[in-house]
């Protein structure tokens, strides 16, 4: 579980911290992701793409992690924007 959380960490800290969303999704997220927005489709191509004007295009967005999870084999997220 120490080495989902370590990995988890790292994507946190990739995509709310740095803003490298291509990034934390090719260190974290499978070619299998489904996202749960209908306005996105499933896998990380998709997402990367509606994510990056979010995150790396827009420097003056700041994200708050409050808590990060694991739980057996997920992880969880709570960010505040």
């Amino acid at each position: 579980m120490e080495a989902n959380r370590a990995a988890f960490e790292r994507f946190v800290e990739l995509f709310y911290t740095q803003k490298r969303v291509r990034d934390a999704f090719a260190h974290l997220v499978s070619d299998h992701y489904i996202q749960h927005n209908p306005t996105i489709q499933a896998g990380p191509a998709a997402a990367i793409e509606a994510l990056t004007p979010k995150f790396d295009g827009s420097p003056e967005n700041r994200f708050d992690v409050l808590r990060i999870q694991v739980p057996g084999g997920s992880v969880h997220d709570h960010p505040m924007f």
